[in-house]
């Protein structure tokens, strides 16, 4: 089985839980990932080469909703020590960039019969206007008279 998911020795990633943690440039808290895996039937330890296409594709979608569902902007965390920095994280996602990664989720959950995530139901509604009110020499609008059937 072929795997494109970037899974070998050299590049540091074995299991199921690093291969997504890597797969997105955000910064995502390992209990927030093996949630995400334990929905899927996963622990996290499994090894990442023998995950299919349709697993994978719908891990990464959980993890793009996760973090669409999340805060908009992530601030970074800065750490400094007798000349020696650090400066970690931080990110802002534009309502488009959420947009973008929902309607990708979306589509791999569509593909795969799953539901989908925020799709909002929409009401329609037609108006035929409104009917004048005939009004006499007083001002005053003459009575509607409804003649039932």
């Amino acid at each position: 089985m072929e795997c494109n998911c970037d899974c070998n020795e050299a590049s540091g990633i074995n299991t199921v839980q690093d291969w997504l943690l890597e797969s997105v440039n955000f910064e995502v808290p390992e209990g927030a990932s093996h949630a995400l895996l334990l929905g899927r039937g996963l622990d996290g330890s499994e090894d990442c080469s023998m995950l299919d296409k349709k697993t994978r594709d719908l891990l990464k979608a959980d993890l793009y909703v996760w973090i669409c569902m999340g805060a908009s902007k992530v601030d970074s965390v800065s750490d400094s020590d007798n000349g020696w920095s650090h400066k970690g994280g931080g990110y802002t996602l534009s309502e488009a960039d959420k947009e973008r990664m929902l309607d990708w989720a979306n589509a791999v959950y569509a593909e795969n019969d799953e539901p989908l995530v925020g799709k909002k139901k929409v009401a329609v509604m037609s108006s035929h206007g409104i009917r004048r009110a005939h009004l006499g020499l007083d001002g005053e609008p003459y009575p509607r008279i409804y003649r039932g059937r």
